[in-house]
């Protein structure tokens, strides 16, 4: 394992070629093309996936009634953030994608 900003550059070095990697291993130009939104993508989804469980640690203090009001309200706000999230990735990474918006 390569430690510290070793290991950063050498994540970012892999994820520059991969797109690359995979138009010459046989993969489609829209799988390659997207392999360019997946890495900020999954980091977005950790952070997002972190910040629920957070949310969801101090619902063990609610009563039942709250509870579940507490998971509906959250559910739909962490769901509407996930598709923010992932159009605004969509929308910064156009070019790369080659959307015309």
């Amino acid at each position: 394992m390569i430690a510290g900003e070793q290991r950063l550059r050498a994540v970012v070095m892999a994820q520059d070629l991969v797109p690359s990697l995979a138009v010459s291993e046989g993969y489609s130009p829209f799988f390659a093309q997207s392999l360019v939104l997946l890495g900020p993508w999954w980091a977005k989804f950790t952070a997002l996936n972190r910040d629920w469980k957070v949310v969801m640690s101090k619902a063990g203090v609610l009563q039942d009634k709250d509870k579940e009001k507490h998971l509906g309200l959250n559910f739909l706000i962490f769901g509407y953030r996930g598709v923010v999230e992932y159009f605004e990735l969509l929308h910064e990474h156009r070019a790369s994608l080659q959307v015309s918006v």
